[in-house]
C-alpha cells in the first residue's frame, strides 16, 4: 500500500494521512486465511526516518516513539502484527519493532524478497516501421476462404 493505492485489494487494511497523521484501519476478518503476517512501515527520500518530528505507533492502550535507536536509517519497519501460532485458532499479536535499513526503500524490499525498479526514465528501444506487404493470391497449395471476406481481404 503506498500513496497511490491507499487500500489493500481485499479491503481488509485501509490507509489514510491527514497532515503528518498516518491512519491504518484493519479489519482481520476480511484478510485471507494465507496472510498471518503485517507489517507497518515508513520510508523517506531525502532524510533519515529518525529526523522526523514524530514518529510514533499508537495502538488502544499503548503508544512508542519509533525513532529511539535510529540514526540514519532512511527506512523502517514500526511494527508487526502477526498470527500466533499461525493458522485457525491462533491470536493476533502486535510487536514494536523499530528496525532500520540505511539504504532506504530499495533494502527494505530486498529484505523482505522485492526488488526495486531501476531509477529512472525506462530505455526506449526505437522500432523500425514493418514493410507493406502486397496481398498474395493463394498459389497451389494455399487453402482458398470461401466465401470471399468483405473488401478482399
Amino acid at each position: 500500500m503506498s500513496d497511490n493505492q491507499p487500500d489493500a485489494p481485499d479491503g481488509a487494511v485501509r490507509w489514510s494521512q491527514q497532515g503528518d497523521r498516518t491512519t491504518f484501519q484493519i479489519d482481520l476478518t476480511r484478510l485471507p486465511a494465507t496472510i498471518t503476517r503485517l507489517v507497518f512501515t515508513a520510508t523517506h527520500d531525502d532524510h533519515a526516518v529518525g529526523q522526523s518530528p514524530t514518529l510514533t505507533v499508537e495502538l488502544p492502550g499503548a503508544v512508542f516513539d519509533a525513532r529511539d535507536g535510529l540514526v540514519n536509517e532512511r527506512a523502517v519497519m514500526l511494527a508487526d502484527l502477526y498470527l500466533h501460532p499461525p493458522g485457525p485458532g491462533g491470536t493476533w499479536r502486535v510487536a514494536a519493532v523499530s528496525q532500520g535499513f540505511d539504504g532506504g526503500l530499495r533494502r527494505l524490499l530486498e529484505h523482505f524478497g522485492g526488488e526495486a525498479a531501476e531509477e529512472g526514465p525506462a530505455e526506449m528501444t526505437p522500432v523500425s516501421p514493418c514493410p507493406r506487404r502486397r496481398p498474395q493470391r493463394p498459389g497451389p497449395h494455399q487453402p482458398v476462404r470461401w466465401p470471399p471476406r468483405p473488401g478482399g481481404r
